[in-house]
């Protein structure tokens, strides 16, 4: 055996060629390992690109329709300037979501934001700073974690943009967003977020990890440009699609 032999054999064991997402053992199909090992199929899923979105809330709406406004942002106002994301949020994609969220899957989060980085790339000379989504004090000490917070620091060193965590805070815990109707959505987040500092004419990247009506993005954005921000632009994990 000889010392390249070697080496490829000690490689193997202390990094093996395993995907992060599916935990499935498949080199030959192993073709992105920038940061984490995703296999082929993986890639796949995730990142094909979906039909259409909605020209002003940037959520998927479907192959079936046009990009004029959808239902869901017809009658109100969006504040942030774009939104992307990896991929609709459905099948694959969500199940690893819930997985890093409710399971305390970091690794997998961390490979979710170098994921959605590769999104960002062709706006990244015009992010001035990164910020979450904040998440009430109590309903973090429950979890444990936010996950918005831990994908935009991620993104921080992907993008080598600061990260900047004392800007917005959110002032209670307001009623679970999960399974209300958009009207209800709206309503339960309106003044619920408030800016610690003044971010007077930076341009903003604004982390969540899904958006589903956009109301929540848009709350924050509209108290951001309040306080002097020029520009937001919205990122997450995945968006919802959108019916008409």
């Amino acid at each position: 055996m000889n010392i390249n032999m070697i080496k490829s054999f000690v490689s193997e064991l202390i990094y093996p060629e395993i995907c992060v997402l599916c935990g499935e053992y498949n080199p030959v199909e192993m073709i992105d390992k920038e940061a984490f090992n995703k296999c082929a199929t993986c890639c796949e899923k995730l990142i094909n690109e979906f039909e259409n979105y909605c020209i002003k809330c940037r959520l998927p709406v479907g192959k079936e329709h046009n990009a004029k406004n959808c239902t869901s942002c017809r009658n109100r106002s969006i504040y942030y300037d774009d939104l992307l994301f990896i991929n609709e949020y459905k099948t694959y994609l969500g199940e690893l979501i819930l997985q890093f969220k409710y399971n305390k899957d970091r690794l997998l989060g961390l490979c979710l934001s170098e994921l959605l980085s590769n999104r960002i790339i062709n706006i990244k000379d015009t992010i001035d700073i990164i910020i979450p989504v904040p998440m009430f004090w109590v309903k973090k000490m429950m979890r444990g974690f936010n996950q918005s917070e831990l994908i935009a620091y991620e993104l921080s060193k992907y993008l080598k943009k600061p990260f900047v965590n004392n800007i917005l805070q959110r002032k209670s815990l307001g009623k679970k967003q999960a399974g209300q109707s958009r009207t209800n959505r709206r309503a339960n987040i309106k003044n619920i977020y408030s800016i610690k500092n003044h971010v007077e004419h930076k341009n903003i990247l604004l982390v969540d990890d899904v958006v589903t009506t956009g109301s929540t993005l848009s709350e924050c954005a509209r108290v951001l440009k309040e306080g002097g921000a020029e520009k937001v632009f919205g990122a997450a994990l995945a968006g919802v699609q959108r019916l008409r």
